[in-house]
């Protein structure tokens, strides 16, 4: 049978070795500040040229391929995430230069950067 301290002492490895894991594993699952905004954190793409670049494409009623050739030239790359109010299958993965169309009846109605 341990004795008491060797017990306490047990139990505070076992924390410890708990709190790191924990740690570990908060650490190796948060996304990096900068390419995964937190809520209310304004991002560039949202308040400057991109964000303007995003709203004039909406604007001009562009096909997927006329869109996407646009973006292509601008330097983005571009996705198609709903069409016709289905949602497709996409990654999760946060991309700053990546905008994510929204098709209805061929036409380009929204995008979003990501």
């Amino acid at each position: 049978m341990n004795s008491p301290k060797v017990s306490r002492a047990k139990g505070l490895v076992f924390t410890t070795l708990m709190v790191a894991s924990v740690s570990f594993g908060v650490i190796g699952c948060s996304g990096d500040s900068e390419t995964s905004p937190s809520a209310g954190q304004t991002t560039e793409i949202e308040s400057g040229p991109s964000e303007e670049f995003r709203l004039n494409l909406i604007a001009d009623s562009l096909t997927e391929q006329e869109a996407g050739a646009r973006v292509e030239q601008a330097g983005f790359a571009w996705r198609v995430g709903e069409i016709d109010g289905e949602p497709l299958a996409v990654t999760m993965d946060y991309r700053e230069d990546r905008l994510t169309f929204t098709v209805e009846n061929g036409i380009v109605t929204d995008a979003s950067w990501g």
